[in-house]
């Protein structure tokens, strides 16, 4: 099982949950299960740690996340990562430019990602996630609208970046 986070701070925290279920067939991937999605706002990384703990998950993987989730805080002067680090959740992430997360994502949607109906607000998300339209330029601004919907896709983009590359996780 993986965890994949987009971290916010007056923005929602948005965490998935996900699953591999092996390939029967020798040429097929295997099949990415997003089983449980969550987010809240202004919510201590604790918080989000003991509603995962809930779930009773033991055999953790890896945990992506968001690359700013490196940076330390101004008040305690420390990471997010640092915190997660002490609770159990050691957070792997990968700076990429927004495209490279995109491409990664339709990739994973394109061969192998199955979403469980119980994620009704990601599939919402997912389903409203867009670019805005310049007027001036007669084409879509270069990256997507940040908006509700950008906090679940951007936690299936830092997990469909990290675990395609370089090349999938042994399951």
């Amino acid at each position: 099982s993986y965890t994949s986070w987009d971290f916010g701070i007056g923005d929602p925290t948005a965490v998935g949950i996900y699953q591999i279920v092996p390939s029967y067939t020798p040429l097929s991937p295997p099949e990415v299960r997003l089983i449980y999605t969550f987010e809240e706002t202004d919510k201590p990384i604790g918080y989000f740690i003991d509603k995962i703990r809930e779930l009773g998950i033991t055999n953790w993987r890896a945990h992506f996340g968001d690359p700013s989730g490196k940076n330390r805080n101004f008040v305690t002067g420390r990471s997010v990562f640092e915190e997660m680090a002490e609770l159990g959740f050691a957070v792997q992430a990968q700076r990429v430019n927004v495209i490279d997360k995109i491409e990664a994502t339709k990739r994973l949607i394109k061969h192998s990602l199955v979403v469980e109906e119980s994620c009704y607000r990601f599939i919402e998300a997912l389903t409203h996630y867009h670019y805005m339209w310049n007027e001036k330029t007669g084409q879509f601004m270069r990256e997507p609208y940040h908006d509700w919907s950008s906090h679940f896709c951007d936690q299936l983009g830092y997990f469909s970046v990290n675990y395609q590359s370089p090349a999938p996780p042994k399951t």
